[in-house]
């Protein structure tokens, strides 16, 4: 009697452990992608303007591609890496898409997003960018969403045009300037979508100093940074003052100007500096006192 009781229990035993087994690869199998969320209100983002598909912790599978059913109105990142394992999503335009999450394994999984007038101006807001403008330079570029209209302009020339509708997050755009804008000269920049628009205002920058001045007998030698053609670095030593025109852009370059004073510097010598532009824009100008004929101007 108690070895046939010890042999059902045996044999119950081995049941609930094959049940088990059973139920856990069922379970597991139902779990090859599996997501995080399958709604998105783009108007309510996770993080600034973008939210994220992610998949569920347990998968087998991972996401491989997200596919948009239809374009200009949400941008899918295919770069999941750079943001814990999850595809960024974007607005670009306004409406309700699907779109269709893939696993590497061959799952695939619906996802419904939503962008109202909220999401859209958001991003607008946020992804509307002028690259900075530096005195002497002779291009602009900007950065607008997707199928928006723009506006753009600098001092007395303005650009129109429209961006084509494509699965980017922004298109980014230059032009040709026909000449250079003074320092501080404003730019703006209006765009609109759909209803919503955004305008960014910046102006062009000075950018332009002196990095070290050095001093041997009569002759400065003054280490500038992105001199333009006709401007003027001046030197004010011993009560005189002396300039030298550049006649050449060293655009983002070095250049040392060379400026031969009437008589002998002096050692510790206290002087004035100046730089103009053609537009007799002040670039900069500072009094300093080199020591052992050299002034260094880092961090200035």
């Amino acid at each position: 009697m108690a070895k046939r009781i010890t042999e059902i229990s045996a044999f119950a035993a081995v049941m609930i452990l094959m049940m088990l087994l059973f139920t856990a690869t069922e379970i597991y199998a139902a779990n090859d992608l599996e997501l995080e969320k399958t709604s998105f209100d783009l108007d309510e983002p996770d993080e600034l303007c973008w939210s994220f598909i992610r998949k569920k912790p347990g998968c087998i599978e991972d996401i491989s591609t997200v596919t948009v059913s239809q374009p200009g109105v949400v941008y899918a990142d295919p770069s999941p890496r750079a943001y814990d394992g999850g595809y960024r999503i974007q607005a670009i335009g306004k409406g309700d898409v699907t779109l269709t999450v893939t696993g590497d394994g061959g799952t695939t999984v619906p996802v419904s997003v939503h962008v109202g007038d909220k999401g859209l101006q958001l991003v607008m807001s946020e992804l509307t960018f002028i690259k900075t403008v530096f005195y002497g330079e002779k291009k602009i570029g900007i950065e607008v969403i997707p199928g928006s209209n723009y506006e753009l302009t600098i001092g007395d020339k303005k650009f129109t045009g429209a961006t084509a509708v494509r699965d980017y997050d922004c298109t980014e755009l230059w032009f040709d300037l026909d000449k250079v804008y003074d320092a501080g000269t404003k730019i703006t920049l209006y765009t609109y979508n759909q209803g919503c628009s955004a305008t960014i205002t910046d102006k062009v920058i000075k950018d332009t100093w002196v990095e070290r001045i050095k001093a041997s007998g009569k002759t400065f030698s003054i280490k500038t940074f992105n001199l333009h053609k006709g401007d003027v670095v001046s030197i004010k030593y011993a009560g005189k003052t002396y300039s030298k025109k550049i006649t050449s852009d060293k655009d983002r370059k070095s250049y040392t100007v060379k400026i031969k004073a009437k008589k002998k510097i002096a050692k510790n010598a206290k002087v004035t500096f100046t730089i103009k532009n053609k537009y007799k824009t002040k670039l900069q100008k500072k009094t300093v006192k080199l020591y052992k004929y050299t002034w260094d101007v880092d961090g200035v």
